[in-house]
């Protein structure tokens, strides 16, 4: 049993017509009439497949067609070809054209970004076919394969952050008489020439605000430390916002471009001091974050807070798993043997407008994705993991349900989460995308049990340096 990798012209005679791309061809016996097909494979964009599967017979060959590549969606078609010449329309403007020796006056469409060709006195077409093996080998997993699983630990400041978050959504604003950090002062702010005295027509903004807590210099906003209300205090705005254009202009209320010339000292008295006060920890947040009655203490708040910053790392960790998973296995399968040549060939025919040095620079990265991909095939072949509508469903919702967590909304009516994922499943970029997640989902967990587990607890900064 071989398989087979074949570039695809399409000719006549010696005019070129047409190049459709890639055919994948497996699982070819040495006495069989038929030619079969079972890999599709898109690395990084670079090799888009059209792939067929054909079995060949005397008087009404069949012709399987599965058309991908790309960004484009999978298809499937069966067609039955007759005696005699058929144009076969599979439908998104492609048709399927067999030529048995006469002449076929009609236009034909080959396909996207193809040229329709006009064919009156085209008398047959010659398929031509560059053929070359690819590599043989077995992608399996057993308990005496360790990988590690990273779990982040949970921390109290992680919780407390969190719960703060929450309180802050339900906090107000009080007048106060004693500045502290974080606090908003308003006030009246004026120009002062070299003698301290305000500037004659100098710039005077009634109702200034300013929070110092976010200057940038250390020294200016140390002057503001305990200011009271009717306080009048002298600082440098140039100074104390380190010349920035935008926040200068803005508490002058200048033209950007001129804020940065104006460097004199300016007195500001304090009329106002207004300072944010969270909310208490009530019933209320708890029923807006995890539904009414489901929690009633402090305790279970925070405890129920844990657990769902725990469940959030769990994708983190089964995503690293899984870059462990594949360097494990793709040592273990080794080095494999690919058609160098035709595969660059591929890859300068889909990227016509790249440099020359372009596959070069790139070859070896996508051989590796060729590699993991066709050992992952094997992997979700041997599990029998299927992606069934309900699964691509259910993904949407997840990853709608985690958009709205990092807004503090940790139970959203199911009504939402439907909406939300009807819309992101009409765009077919979103669809391919949640497609891959549900696969590396249900790999991760078949491998999770199949692997022995070396377990890691390691902090949030640890795991992210991981990745740096």
């Amino acid at each position: 049993m071989q398989s087979l990798v074949c570039l695809l012209h399409i000719t006549k005679g010696s005019y070129h017509l047409s190049r459709l791309g890639c055919i994948v061809l497996s699982d070819v016996s040495n006495s069989a009439s038929s030619i079969g097909c079972n890999i599709i494979y898109n690395a990084a964009d670079y090799f888009s497949l059209f792939v067929c599967y054909v079995t060949l017979r005397l008087s009404q060959p069949q012709v399987e067609v599965l058309l991908g590549g790309g960004n484009h969606a999978i298809q499937f078609f069966n067609l039955m070809v007759s005696e005699t010449n058929q144009l076969y329309d599979i439908g998104q403007g492609i048709t399927f054209f067999l030529c048995c020796g006469t002449s076929y006056n009609r236009w034909i469409d080959y396909g996207i970004g193809v040229p329709k060709l006009f064919v009156d006195t085209m008398e047959e077409f010659e398929f031509l076919f560059d053929i070359a093996l690819a590599p043989e080998f077995k992608a399996e997993v057993s308990a005496k394969d360790k990988v590690d699983y990273y779990t982040i630990e949970v921390t109290d400041e992680m919780v407390d952050n969190q719960v703060k978050a929450y309180t802050q959504r339900n906090g107000k604003y009080d007048k106060v008489d004693v500045y502290e950090d974080n606090d908003m002062l308003k006030g009246l702010l004026a120009e002062l020439d070299e003698e301290g005295n305000t500037k004659e027509g100098g710039i005077q903004v009634e109702g200034a605000v300013m929070m110092p807590s976010y200057m940038k210099n250390d020294e200016q906003k140390a002057i503001f430390a305990g200011a009271k209300v009717n306080d009048v205090l002298v600082f440098n705005p140039n100074t104390a916002w380190d010349g920035n254009a935008a926040e200068l202009s803005s508490l002058l209320k200048i033209d950007k471009e001129a804020a940065p010339e104006v460097k004199s000292n300016f007195s500001f008295q304090v009329e106002e001091i207004t300072r944010f006060v969270p909310g208490d920890l009530t019933q209320e947040i708890f029923d807006q974050v995890f539904g009414e009655g489901n929690v009633k203490t402090e305790e279970e708040f925070r405890a129920k807070v844990k657990e769902v910053i725990a469940n959030q790392f769990v994708a983190d960790s089964d995503y690293k798993f899984l870059i462990d998973a594949r360097k494990m296995l793709t040592e273990k399968v080794g080095k494999l043997e690919f058609p160098d040549a035709l595969l660059k060939r591929i890859m300068r025919l889909n990227n016509p407008d790249k440099e020359e040095s372009f596959v070069e620079d790139n070859y070896d990265k996508s051989i590796e994705e060729l590699t993991w991909h066709l050992i992952k095939e094997q992997l979700v072949k041997a599990n029998d993991i299927k992606v069934e509508q309900e699964d691509i469903t259910n993904m949407a919702k997840e990853a709608t349900r985690a958009q709205f967590a990092q807004y503090g909304m940790m139970s959203v009516p199911e009504e939402i989460l439907e909406n939300y994922s009807k819309e992101m499943l009409k765009k077919k970029e979103s669809i391919e995308g949640l497609v891959n997640r549900v696969v590396e989902s249900k790999l991760a967990t078949a491998l999770k049990s199949q692997v022995e587990l070396e377990h890691k607890n390691v902090s949030a900064e640890e795991f992210n340096k991981m990745f740096a």
